[in-house]
């Protein structure tokens, strides 16, 4: 099926897009000719049905009175049938898309192919969604012809502006090839409407979906489709769906008929996802592994800064034979030392407003093994600590 479809170019930029070459071998670049009194063609990244698209029609069809010329028009998406005796904008029946297996005698379309009305839908290429086989969300894609050398739907370095001037060189197109699609149309108080054909899908194309719209691929068949002699049944029997398609997946946002910027038609980059931590990594790092990286006991992050007064005012080294108490006084110099009685409390537990230095003071006290256990018998009691602040 197709339910979206991508085309930015303008007017005259589609006129120059859609240069063929008549019977006499000429280049021709059909002329734009509105017709419908309802709405007009808007360029777009994303056309959605009930939306106006630019069309190739045979204007002999348009009025039995002009002669037979190849000319772009627009028209709106979803056939409305001319026996639809309402306003045919107020038609709510869907038809965007004519199956060729049941067009013939469906009675929407049934007037439409019995009186010959063939148009060919232009688009820089449509969109599908594909339903993955784990159930997840739906994938879409952008679907369009394989570009001449120097052309590409991928990087679109040609979708700039003024590239009219530099995409028709030569009295030639030199800028994408449009995808071009077969459909049907009918008029109704001056409404012109159409429904793109489709058909089961290829081989293929059949792993995207299992239905494709009627892609004409080459001018020998966009001509045979607007050429009002050939009849629709014997276009339909000979039909061969082309192979010279390409694709690439592109932004969820596409499902949002208002969003139309450039990112609709571009690859979508996926992101490589994160391994998940393991139940070791979890125990080790916490829940956050993943988020914040691996954390010890000691990272800055894992543990509160201390406060001025949770700062160790001492710290004790063992050596053979010594103690070294070291003591840490805020407010000093840096190169001040003094002795362990010569160190007032207050002084240090002093702060300073803006700067606080530490001094060490190291104090040695040797003290005999056999000193401590002669007290310890006289007294009967452990000799008391010295204080050290």
């Amino acid at each position: 099926m197709c339910g979206r479809t991508a085309c930015a170019l303008s007017k005259p930029c589609l006129s120059l897009a859609c240069q063929y070459q008549d019977p006499a071998g000429s280049y021709q670049c059909p002329q734009w000719c509105d017709v419908d009194l309802y709405g007009t063609y808007e360029p777009s990244y994303n056309i959605a049905p009930r939306s106006y698209c630019p069309v190739l029609v045979n204007n002999s069809k348009l009025d039995d009175n002009r002669q037979p010329k190849r000319v772009l028009t627009a028209m709106k998406w979803g056939l409305v049938p001319n026996w639809h005796y309402g306003n045919p904008m107020n038609f709510n029946l869907n038809t965007f898309n004519c199956r060729v297996e049941s067009c013939s005698y469906r009675r929407c379309y049934k007037p439409a192919i019995a009186q010959g009305r063939r148009c060919v839908v232009v688009a820089e290429g449509y969109y599908e969604w594909k339903q993955p086989s784990s159930g997840s969300a739906k994938e879409p894609f952008f679907i369009y012809f394989k570009q001449p050398e120097g052309i590409s739907m991928v990087t679109r370095e040609w979708d700039c502006e003024g590239k009219e001037k530099t995409l028709f060189q030569d009295g030639r197109w030199k800028g994408p090839k449009l995808l071009t699609m077969a459909a049907i149309f009918d008029i109704n108080k001056n409404a012109y409407t159409f429904s793109i054909m489709t058909l089961a899908a290829p081989e293929h194309m059949a792993w995207l979906h299992d239905r494709v719209p009627m892609v004409l691929d080459g001018e020998d068949a966009v001509a045979a489709w607007l050429d009002p002699s050939v009849d629709t049944k014997k276009l339909i029997d000979d039909f061969q769906f082309p192979t010279t398609l390409a694709w690439h997946q592109v932004t969820s946002k596409i499902g949002n008929v208002n969003y139309k910027r450039m990112d609709c038609v571009l690859p979508v980059i996926k992101e490589e996802s994160k391994p998940k931590p393991t139940m070791m990594d979890t125990w080790l790092f916490g829940a956050k592994a993943d988020e914040a990286g691996p954390s010890t006991s000691t990272s800055t992050q894992s543990q509160p800064p201390l406060k001025p007064e949770d700062e160790p005012a001492v710290q004790v080294k063992k050596e053979v034979g010594v103690q070294e108490a070291v003591v840490r006084v805020k407010g000093e110099p840096a190169s001040q030392e003094k002795q362990e009685t010569d160190v007032p409390e207050k002084q240090a537990s002093a702060k300073q407003p803006e700067t606080e230095t530490k001094v060490e003071v190291k104090v040695e006290i040797k003290i005999k093994a056999e000193s401590l256990m002669q007290l310890k018998e006289e007294e009967g009691v452990e000799p008391k600590k010295r204080r050290l602040d």
